[in-house]
């Protein structure tokens, strides 16, 4: 109830004062079709409408592929801690993780755009264990509470099968 309460204020001052009250999905850009062994991209477009990042996540059919978290550290200063080798306490979870963390999925192979930001994510040699539902998922900082928005995708792989294309999953 005190969260429902704390969402509920968060919204009112926003809308009096005129400043933002969360995170805005625009658009999951990506194919609906791939051809079986092709790459694919697909783009999380979002607006964070003046909130501070806390993470990108990106699902395929249910299952985590992808967790980016964007960190701070006082022995850093305050400055933000990125990459893929540097370990840091979550101060939601109290885990040490990994601002950048990928899950195995078997038959998904995925990789971040050529800007390396996780906005972005290229599927590679795409199987038909790659097709079905992805979803970027993206949380904000905005207190008292985190704001998250999502947009889901179905990609369906295609293949050549008596020189015809068909959709094999």
């Amino acid at each position: 109830m005190m969260v429902v309460a704390s969402v509920l204020v968060h919204l009112i001052i926003g809308c009096v004062m005129g400043v933002s009250v969360g995170v805005r999905m625009k658009a999951l850009e990506g194919p609906r079709y791939v051809v079986e062994g092709g790459n694919v991209s697909l783009t999380c477009r979002f607006d964070l409408e003046g909130d501070a990042l806390y993470s990108v996540l990106w699902w395929h059919d249910g299952s985590v592929l992808l967790r980016y978290t964007v960190h701070y550290s006082e022995q850093q200063n305050g400055t933000m801690v990125d990459g893929e080798d540097v370990l840091v306490l979550d101060p939601i979870s109290n885990v040490t993780t990994r601002p950048l963390a990928w899950f195995p999925i078997q038959g998904v192979q995925a990789q971040l755009g050529p800007e390396g930001e996780p906005e972005q994510v290229w599927l590679l040699e795409v199987g038909q264990e790659a097709a079905g539902v992805y979803t970027c998922e993206v949380t904000t900082e905005a207190p008292p509470t985190f704001l998250t928005a999502n947009a889901s995708i179905t990609l369906h792989v295609v293949g050549k099968v008596r020189g015809r294309l068909v959709r094999l999953g």
